[in-house]
């Protein structure tokens, strides 16, 4: 499993990459960025001030080699805009489908199996595509492993077999879960990005040294966390 995060973390060399901070020289130095286009905005917005950016950095062919994106609409954002993020994230999904440079994020009612099943169907003929990469969001407010999760990784196991998939900001719960971990035992091509390693990740590190890391303490709590993974079970690069 590839574990991507913020470009400040320096002893990562796959980064989730903020739209805001995409002329950041620190980007050179990483393997691979997938483009953030900046979901926390849409808490107060329907749309994403760098949009005319993000559609050129596409259309125009302007992303580097190891640059990926996805313009799609997380509905734990703004959740009473839930019907048009769900359109919007689609429509972008169908408008650049033949880009492999273009990330195909499935968007859907937060919390809701049946509508994930549905949005996946509905961009079956673009998620198949030879080489596209599967985005899975909308789950990072999740905290522990449910039905939802477990419906969602059976449903990947059972039709996803061959794809790169990436999940958008799972915890560190989900990922230990045992269906999640499934999909590592068959073989799937996995990566999930995080900051929620920003934080103490056990009772003992957290005595030792604080609730959360500091700038110069980045690398010590992302590798705590990452050892945690390993612990699990779980093949982490980073």
């Amino acid at each position: 499993m590839i574990f991507f995060t913020d470009i400040n973390t320096d002893i990562s060399k796959y980064c989730l990459l903020n739209i805001k901070s995409y002329k950041n020289k620190k980007k050179l130095n990483k393997k691979i960025c997938y483009i953030d286009p900046s979901v926390m905005e849409l808490r107060n917005s329907s749309e994403f001030s760098n949009i005319e950016f993000m559609r050129d950095l596409i259309e125009k062919e302007q992303l580097l080699e190891n640059e990926y994106i996805s313009i799609d609409y997380p509905c734990d954002m703004n959740k009473d805009l839930t019907k048009l993020f769900i359109r919007k994230s689609r429509e972008n999904n169908f408008r650049y489908a033949s880009n492999l440079k273009y990330i195909c994020t499935i968007q859907f009612q937060f919390n809701n199996f049946k509508s994930f099943k549905n949005q996946t169907e509905k961009l079956r003929s673009v998620w198949e595509l030879p080489g596209k990469i599967i985005g899975i969001g909308n789950m990072c407010r999740i905290m522990t492993p449910t039905s939802f999760t477990n419906n969602v990784f059976r449903y990947i196991r059972n039709n996803m077999k061959g794809h790169q998939i990436h999940f958008y900001g799972l915890a560190l719960r989900v990922i230990k879960s045992s269906h999640f971990k499934s999909l590592l035992n068959f073989g799937f091509n996995i990566s999930v990005d995080s900051t929620k390693w920003t934080r103490a990740v056990t009772r003992e590190f957290k005595k030792d040294h604080g609730v959360a890391c500091r700038k110069d303490t980045r690398n010590l709590y992302f590798l705590e966390y990452m050892k945690e993974l390993r612990k699990a079970g779980i093949k982490v690069e980073y």
